[in-house]
């Protein structure tokens, strides 16, 4: 009797923690356990500018709503980006929640590439990263996912630029021009303008050089170069053996450095070039003007001390006019000799054959008798 009475309450404890399981199980699977991600902060600035961490720190916690289970929940958390270079960890990635606990803080860690592109426009949008996972009751044995977080990294846009030429160093007579092909390199995380100018251009001016360029200002992409020609003309003078060597500073800026608000200063970067301009032995440089020029100064000059000797000597000149005229009558005259010497050749020439002809006929007379 004692042992079918133990039975009965026996079978009926098993049936009760069969119903018991039951609905814990259904409690689980349906929507009454919730595990979820939440970071204090949505977004936030990374700077991948040179000297700064490229490194953000996201805190946040995982969050459990239990509602009626009270067990163990062990918690697997993974991370991901949208953006190719960017990495981000979760610390930490396994949790155990035991009874009663209902949530605990984690640490996400977002490093961005060095000079990633900048994000803060409406053609690059910001970079999401996103935490989710998997939940694990004990001892139920039940498992869903983590409601998942995503957070915005924003990276600002910084400026830099280097400059070289190629040559840096020309030189040449005076007069001559000079081209460098100067070379900007745009070292920033974005699109930008760059302005070239001459440092104390006025002074060069004054000193008879001329600059010339294909053009003062250009774009150039992130991590790219871009090249404008310069050319130097030197200054036109005159040098007697001059060996001087110029030193011409270029200054190039980054005009979105002045534009942008997060920038702390514009930035700019100068450079020098070389020309040396040189002469050889002594003689004297001159403007091509000049040089076309000096003939009729020559003759000028010329006549100036001819009168100047004439005058002084006492010499009796002739007028241009009457020299020119019997100038004329020469060439005229020369030019009826030329004609009369012409036709006495050409009657020397019909005689000289005339007589040929007639010594051949006398020659066939003489030979006919003989041959009778």
């Amino acid at each position: 009797m004692v042992t079918g009475l133990l039975f009965v309450v026996l079978l009926f404890g098993m049936v009760l923690g069969v119903d018991l399981f039951t609905q814990e199980a259904k409690a689980i699977g349906g929507s009454n356990l919730i595990v979820s991600v939440r970071f204090y902060q949505s977004s936030n600035v990374v700077e991948v500018k040179p000297g700064v961490s490229p490194i953000k720190v996201f805190m946040g916690e995982v969050k459990v709503s239990r509602d009626k289970f009270a067990g163990q929940i062990d918690v697997s958390l993974s991370v991901r980006t949208d953006t190719e270079g960017f990495l981000a960890s979760v610390t930490p990635m396994i949790w155990s929640l035991q009874p009663m606990q209902d949530n605990y803080t984690i640490r996400m860690m977002v490093m961005a590439p060095v000079r990633a592109n900048v994000t803060d426009d409406s053609e690059h949008p910001p970079v999401q990263v996103t935490v989710s996972g998997l939940w694990y009751t004990k001892p139920a044995s039940v498992q869903g996912e983590v409601y998942p977080s995503t957070v915005m990294v924003t990276v600002h846009q910084f400026y830099d630029l280097s400059i070289s030429a190629d040559p840096p160093f020309h030189k040449g007579w005076p007069g001559t021009a000079c081209t460098y092909r100067v070379y900007i390199k745009n070292m920033g995380n974005g699109i930008d303008t760059f302005e070239m100018s001459i440092v104390d251009d006025q002074w060069y001016t004054s000193q008879g050089f001329q600059f010339y360029a294909d053009r003062w200002e250009i774009d150039i992409p992130a991590n790219s170069d871009g090249i404008i020609e310069l050319t130097v003309y030197s200054p036109q003078r005159i040098s007697i053996y001059e060996s001087k060597i110029y030193a011409v500073t270029l200054k190039v800026v980054s005009k979105g450095s002045f534009r942008n608000e997060n920038q702390l200063a514009p930035r700019s970067l100068i450079y020098d070039i070389y020309f040396q301009s040189f002469g050889a032995g002594i003689f004297l440089y001159f403007t091509w003007e000049f040089w076309v020029a000096m003939p009729i100064i020559l003759v000028f000059i010329i006549a100036v001390l001819r009168n100047i000797y004439v005058k002084k000597k006492g010499i009796k000149t002739v007028p241009l006019s009457v020299q020119w005229t019997k100038t004329k009558e020469r060439w005229a005259i020369s030019r009826q000799e030329r004609k009369e010497k012409a036709l006495a050749r050409e009657e020397r020439k019909k005689q000289e054959a005339a007589k040929k002809q007639r010594g051949k006929e006398a020659g066939a007379l003489l030979e006919g008798p003989k041959k009778k």
